[in-house]
């Protein structure tokens, strides 16, 4: 059993694809959230997944719990408390033009809880992996404080923890915070998934240079784990020719060896969500007892196919992902 944990938000996109936030008139509504994301991925993989989080006592935490039991997560662990549900807002780009993010979610429900806002114990209890990500300790210093309890708590339990960097330069007011909250994180972590970019911004690793440079993004991995004494850690790969057109491919080092992913070529419909379900895609593969090289790959190739759907959440299977990783990649219509 699986148990993720973190903030899921009111997702408000303009209901036109490619509209400007500042000129449209109707908005589409949806829940997600990076933790949970990974959730819904791995539920669909066949996991039993909890996502322990706090939403309002309103119609809003209503239809948040819906949506997350609709992609297939358990919901046991969420409490209701505080007045206000996050959001985020996106305006998707294209081509030269970027795509956009807009926070309001100070004083949520879920930035307003403490370290005992959750037993613990229980949840831990006959649980096998706990996901968490760098976007928690951003929201408060309660947040902070909390995120620490738990790594601690589950590696007391016995529990492997994963820890996503998610670095959001707009929820840090600097950057020396996150670098200190996160090296408090990972001294209770097992895996870590990131890019290079991210750990250069925050621990000013590697060198990145505005692209994820395999051999640059080799030389942090090996510092992660030779600071961390990491069993695994994985990098994605991005090179960006622009919001429309991406190659994509990852590097990660399991057990003390290299390996590198296939590289793909992908015509972006949506980039939020690609690095959850890359999360996922790692978690499922170890869980699932894989070579490291299978495994990376079919993170990568998951990933890819989340590009290609809109929304933070891709509900992709595994067969979906093996045919990808096979060679399937032109799209042909199945009939």
């Amino acid at each position: 059993m699986i148990l993720t944990f973190g903030e899921t938000l009111l997702r408000l996109t303009p209901d036109n694809p490619y509209e400007r936030l500042a000129s449209a008139s109707q908005l589409k509504m949806g829940f997600a959230g990076a933790e949970s994301n990974t959730a819904a991925a791995l539920a669909r993989l066949g996991h039993l997944v909890y996502h322990v989080t706090a939403f309002p006592e309103n119609l809003l935490g209503d239809a948040a719990i819906n949506s997350l039991r609709h992609a297939g997560i358990q919901t046991d662990y969420i409490t209701r408390s505080g007045d206000r549900i996050g959001a985020y807002f996106i305006e998707a780009g294209a081509s030269l033009r970027p795509s956009r993010v807009v926070y309001d979610r100070a004083h949520s429900s879920f930035s307003e809880i403490d370290a005992g806002h959750f037993d613990w114990k229980e949840i831990f209890a006959k649980k096998q992996w706990f996901h968490i990500s760098g976007i928690t300790p951003a929201l408060s210093p309660a947040c902070d404080e909390t995120a620490l309890h738990a790594v601690k708590e589950a590696k007391q339990a016995g529990v492997t923890v994963s820890f996503d960097f998610n670095f959001r330069r707009t929820l840090w007011k600097d950057k020396s915070q996150a670098a200190k909250s996160f090296d408090r994180l990972l001294q209770y972590t097992d895996y870590v998934f990131a890019n290079e970019g991210a750990v250069k911004d925050v621990f000013d690793i590697g060198i990145f240079d505005g692209q994820d440079n395999a051999e640059n993004a080799a030389e942090a991995i090996r510092a992660l784990q030779t600071r961390y004494g990491l069993k695994g850690v994985a990098f994605t790969l991005r090179e960006q020719y622009s919001a429309s057109f991406n190659k994509w491919s990852a590097l990660a080092c399991i057990g003390g060896q290299f390996f590198y992913s296939p590289v793909y070529d992908i015509e972006v419909v949506e980039r939020l969500g690609g690095g959850d379900t890359f999360g996922a895609g790692l978690i499922h593969g170890i869980i699932s007892g894989w070579d490291p090289g299978k495994i990376l790959g079919f993170a990568t190739a998951a990933a890819a196919l989340k590009h290609t759907i809109p929304g933070d959440i891709g509900f992709l299977s595994e067969k979906e992902i093996f045919s990808v990783m096979e060679g399937n990649t032109q799209g042909k219509i199945e009939r």
